[in-house]
């Protein structure tokens, strides 16, 4: 056991004998610093990679957190948007409203109408509006905007009504050409108004006035149709054919009077 423990001795002298000759000669001594400096580089390295991480997610977190406040912020803008868009038609609306309220013409008894709904195809060819028979409204009664006929009540319902336009191919109505006196007959046709059935020819103009003549029972003498736009005087036609335009496009059209009495 002793020879044992004294060989192991001799071994241990002898092994830091190597190492303090070859420490002497620096080659462990370098060996050893490389070593060190290579594993306090990875340490660094460590440490670098960590702060790059973690400021890569923190920078990443703060675009999030200012992408979803962006984003936000656009869509109260949107809604904003939509709101005041949606206070501006109500003001527009108003005002139209006020304005039909106080118009009157006098011997005239007329029911101000908001216009509620049109025919998507047709746009202009038929009109609802927020009168109905709680209001008076009955069938056939004349509507009108300002001194313009618009058109006719066509259905009634209990709070609400239909109306069908001038430029309804159903609708017709007698007229007379202002500045001459010529009456006839209007039709409707889509997107204009014709005379097809005129009385006579006395040297009609185009921007001549077109008004009610009074002879259907009910609408009344003297409301405005339209104007003449265009005079077709073909050799085939034994009198000229007009072609009527209303005086405002009814596209914008947002209230309207009917006429109750008159």
């Amino acid at each position: 056991m002793n020879k044992r423990r004294r060989l192991k001795l001799r071994i241990l002298a002898l092994i830091f004998l190597i190492i303090f000759i070859a420490w002497e000669e620096k080659s462990i001594q370098e060996k050893v610093a490389y070593i060190q400096d290579y594993f306090f580089r990875f340490l660094r390295s460590i440490k670098e990679f960590r702060k790059n991480l973690y400021d890569f997610l923190t920078i990443y977190k703060t675009l999030e957190e200012e992408k979803d406040y962006w984003r936000k912020e656009a869509e109260n803008l949107y809604k904003e948007n939509i709101n005041l868009k949606l206070s501006l038609e109500n003001m527009k609306r108003l005002q139209e409203f006020s304005w039909i309220k106080n118009f009157k013409i006098e011997n005239y008894e007329l029911i101000p109408a908001l216009i509620i709904g049109r025919d998507p195809i047709n746009w202009n060819l038929n009109f609802r509006i927020n009168k109905g028979k709680k209001d008076g409204i009955e069938e056939n009664m004349p509507v009108i905007y300002k001194d313009q006929l618009i058109g006719v009540i066509e259905y009634v319902g209990k709070n609400y009504s239909e109306i069908k336009s001038i430029f309804n191919p159903s609708f017709s109505i007698g007229v007379i050409i202002y500045e001459t006196k010529d009456q006839g007959v209007i039709k409707g046709a889509l997107d204009y108004m014709e005379i097809s059935y005129l009385f006579s020819d006395n040297e009609i103009k185009k921007g001549y006035h077109v008004i009610t003549s009074g002879i259907d029972d009910s609408i009344p003498y003297g409301l405005k149709v339209g104007y003449i736009e265009e005079v077709n005087k073909n050799p085939s036609y034994f009198l000229p054919k007009l072609k009527i335009l209303p005086f405002f496009d009814f596209s914008n059209l947002e209230g309207v009077v009917i006429c109750k009495k008159y």
